[in-house]
């Protein structure tokens, strides 16, 4: 997505490189397609038949720790001297009044978009509510992105923050820093939400307010793993309260990228 909306943003803006401009018509359904097959890709080398081709036994269902040595899932009881514990992340819902009867995104399923935006209005300016907001904003959508914080990238140096908040206004993008968003509601096919004070009206809603640890139903504590609504905990070789068992990737909390 970002490859495409960059091209699109030059194909605009070739008059910085002595070139005639081109407003290009972007074909969301084009392009997302192209953004699906290239996750496809990744993940065909990954899938269950693949890992079974390989020599790994694959089991599909929902994990649950019996004892420390012992796993169960569906009506498979599986035993391990070694456990390594690897559960991803989930995106984050904020506590918004209204946004649970209100229609909107996350990073998971706006890939599923085939039409662009009229107005995307994207709550969160982290690296996953920059990324996406700049992509569809290069795109031809009008966006808004809201920050409740007083700068873009909070994790980040503060110098790198100013200068993409200043490269985002240049390119038409209304970022609204210091706006929690206060409550959403519906009308048709219009979404409202209020922030700072002020109501806002798009066609499309992101929430891209940060990630929490897929840990829930796990029954760590039956295998004597320390962990919290943070993630599992770990030293800096990986190893969790239990000595044979291990912790991996974003369940682990923290910074979430791997460009971090």
């Amino acid at each position: 997505l970002i490859k495409s909306a960059r091209v699109a943003y030059q194909m605009r803006t070739a008059s910085r490189f002595g070139l005639a401009p081109v407003d290009t018509t972007v074909d969301l359904k084009s392009v997302m397609e192209h953004v699906r097959s290239v996750i496809a890709e990744i993940y065909s080398h990954t899938t269950p038949e693949t890992l079974r081709n390989q020599g790994i036994h694959v089991f599909l269902g929902e994990p649950h720790f019996i004892d420390d040595h012992t796993i169960s899932i569906g009506d498979q009881t599986l035993s391990a001297n070694y456990v390594l514990i690897c559960t991803g992340a989930h995106p984050f819902i904020p506590p918004i009044t209204g946004l649970d009867t209100t229609s909107y995104l996350t990073y998971q399923n706006i890939w599923d978009l085939n039409v662009l935006p009229k107005h995307l209005v994207v709550i969160g300016g982290g690296p996953i509510g920059c990324e996406i907001a700049q992509g569809f904003r290069r795109l031809g959508s009008r966006v808004t992105l809201l920050e409740g914080g007083d700068r873009l990238l909070p994790h980040d140096d503060k110098d790198a923050s100013k200068t993409l908040a200043e490269v985002f206004r240049n390119e038409g993008i209304d970022l609204r820093l210091k706006s929690n968003v206060e409550r959403t509601w519906e009308t048709g096919s219009d979404v409202h939400l209020t922030a700072a004070g002020a109501e806002i009206v798009c066609d499309t809603l992101l929430v891209a307010v940060g990630r929490r640890p897929n840990i829930d139903g796990l029954d760590m504590e039956k295998a004597g793993v320390k962990y919290s609504k943070q993630g599992i905990q770990v030293n800096r070789n990986l190893r969790t309260s239990q000595p044979h068992i291990y912790a991996a990737g974003d369940c682990l909390g923290g910074f979430q990228f791997s460009h971090y």
